[in-house]
């Protein structure tokens, strides 16, 4: 089931992506005077996203290599946009202006604000973990994996959120293409959209190459050509605009999806597997710690429904309504929270595990 919902969510990422190399694409027609069928956010944009992915699918179709020497250009596009807010920020307006810029779109309390701030952080925060064994795959040893895990999501990720934050606060925008016309001016301007646009290309192809993986390691016999054919349904999702307009409605969702279904994981890693890891049952369809009742973990379901309904009761992302307690514990953290702790008592009731499932298999 986790990897149905991992690949939607994927198509969701991946399709951010690609629209935003469009939305850049189409500033760049803008600059250079191009046709304003080309310029327009409806007919321009979901053709440059469309052709994106279609070039990010040919470079993850190719596999480690082809997606190694693609990061090498990729990778740099993304320090130089960093290294070009560092100095729009704190050399071309000051410390003094960024602490005295208002948001553009705040609520009416400082309290909700930033309670929906925390939110959507704690979505964008829990969607990358899925990725970690995905791309440690593409690490030379354990060493580099771990750190570079730590220090890409860890500090480097965390230093671009914090620069982008305050560059829309700036600019008066939390779309990132307006920051580079508006910060750079049009010569920088223009290099910084190019840069985005590689920056965004290089992630739509390691996320289509996460998708593959993904179902190869599913379904082995399956060909890599068809398991990497499974992200094309995101090529539906870019010809409008609607889907990449509604990023923070798919933040909401992925915080509940990733807050019910990580405290599940965790607590059944920590308190009733108890650190105890058998990679050759995770392959055994016959038994083992991981056999449940009919093949259903039937508590890990129950905790993530109850979880799920905290969370729209909390907070609904559809219509970004807070509920009585969201603007003093928001959605997210709650909710991961309530999901392993309810996933901890029931995985101790036999009839929701068996036998042979995850309690009684460490008791």
């Amino acid at each position: 089931m986790f990897l149905v919902i991992f690949a939607v969510l994927n198509l969701g990422w991946i399709t951010m992506a690609c629209f935003m190399l469009g939305e850049s694409a189409i500033r760049v027609v803008a600059a250079f005077g191009g046709p304003e069928s080309l310029q327009s956010r409806e007919i321009g944009a979901p053709i440059f996203a469309i052709v994106a992915f279609a070039v990010a699918w040919w470079i993850a179709h190719g596999g480690p290599l082809a997606i190694k020497f693609f990061i090498r250009i990729g990778v740099p596009a993304m320090f130089l946009i960093i290294c070009g807010l560092i100095l729009y920020i704190f050399a071309a307006q000051g410390v003094d202006k960024v602490l005295a810029a208002q948001p553009s779109e705040a609520y009416d309390s400082m309290r909700r604000s930033l309670a929906s701030a925390i939110e959507w952080n704690v979505g964008l925060g829990f969607s990358w973990l899925p990725y970690f064994g995905q791309w440690n795959r593409l690490a030379h040893s354990e060493k580099s994996g771990v750190w570079g895990t730590y220090l890409g999501w860890g500090v480097v990720l965390n230093v671009a959120a914090i620069l982008g934050a305050l560059t829309a606060l700036l600019v008066g925008s939390y779309e990132p293409t307006e920051w580079m016309v508006q910060a750079g001016g049009p010569l920088f301007g223009l290099f910084g959209l190019v840069l985005l646009i590689l920056a965004n290309l290089t992630s739509a192809s390691v996320l289509v190459y996460s998708q593959g993986i993904s179902i190869k390691t599913v379904f082995p016999r399956w060909n890599w050509t068809l398991a990497c054919l499974t992200a094309v349904p995101a090529a539906l999702l870019m010809l409008t605009p609607t889907v990449y307009d509604g990023y923070v409605t798919f933040l909401g969702y992925v915080s509940f999806i990733m807050a019910s279904f990580g405290g599940v994981m965790v607590a059944d890693l920590m308190f009733v597997k108890k650190w105890r890891i058998s990679i050759r049952d995770l392959y055994d369809n016959d038994g083992g710690i991981y056999r449940y009742v009919n093949g259903i973990n039937w508590a890990a379901y129950v905790a993530v429904v109850i979880g799920g309904i905290f969370y729209f009761w909390t907070y609904d992302p559809v219509a970004d309504r807070a509920g009585p307690l969201f603007e003093y514990i928001t959605a997210g953290i709650p909710t991961f929270f309530i999901s392993a702790v309810l996933y901890v008592l029931l995985a101790r009731v036999p009839a929701l595990t068996g036998e042979s499932g995850s309690a009684r298999a460490v008791a």
